[in-house]
């Protein structure tokens, strides 16, 4: 296991320009079609709301990572040196291949826990009008999947990578939400304010973690 890097207050700045306007307009907001007059009318809209999210008041975004080495045998992906033993049930058959080949000829992966904080939630939750709480919901969920892009960035550049992809417990390829309790055990989320619930749902609401693989 290597050294875990954590940031507690990482640039607002930086994370806007990993923000996806195309996800955040069509998918969270619910647009079709974007004209050039709508767009800029919606860029209007993110700059005034990213003005308020990203005030002292209600920014604390931080993340922690950490590299570990690691085998694929079978199904179980095995951190190396993480204390207790960990082993990660995967499906390898629904793993791009590039991850299967990074694995094999590199034996490395990051953990990773990002998380926009207590207060992005309290903002996004404030919000009167259903219609207030889509655009808020859509902006904070957006804003931790860039925030997640930014750890795993700053952790690719480290590794001295030439380029990685993450992988979510839930998702098909990591498809047991309880493995988030793993995730926990070795990266201790706890220190940038991140807890788990019962059901393993990642406390604030907006956060994520990952596995990091280099491609």
């Amino acid at each position: 296991m290597g050294k875990i890097r954590i940031y507690r207050r990482v640039p607002p700045g930086e994370v806007l320009d990993l923000l996806d306007r195309r996800a955040l307009f069509v998918s969270r907001w619910g647009y079709g079609s974007i004209d050039q007059r709508q767009r800029l009318v919606l860029e209007s809209k993110l700059t005034a709301m990213w003005g308020e999210l990203s005030s002292p008041e209600h920014w604390s975004a931080g993340t922690v990572w950490a590299p570990f080495n690691a085998r694929l045998d079978g199904d179980n992906l095995t951190l190396e040196g993480a204390v207790p033993k960990t082993q990660f049930c995967l499906k390898p058959d629904k793993l791009p291949v590039a991850i299967l080949l990074g694995l094999k000829n590199r034996k490395k992966v990051v953990l990773q826990a990002v998380t926009l904080g207590r207060a992005a939630t309290r903002l996004s939750k404030s919000k009167k009008g259903a219609e207030d709480r889509l655009y808020w919901h859509g902006l904070a969920a957006e804003a931790a999947e860039a925030l997640a892009e930014w750890c795993s960035r700053r952790a690719n550049g480290e590794m001295g990578w030439k380029g990685c992809r993450r992988i979510s417990p839930g998702f098909p390829a990591w498809p047991e939400l309880s493995e988030q309790r793993k995730i926990f055990r070795a990266l201790r989320p706890g220190r940038i304010g991140v807890r788990l619930s019962r059901s393993c749902q990642m406390m604030p609401e907006y956060s994520t973690s990952a596995a990091v693989f280099t491609i």
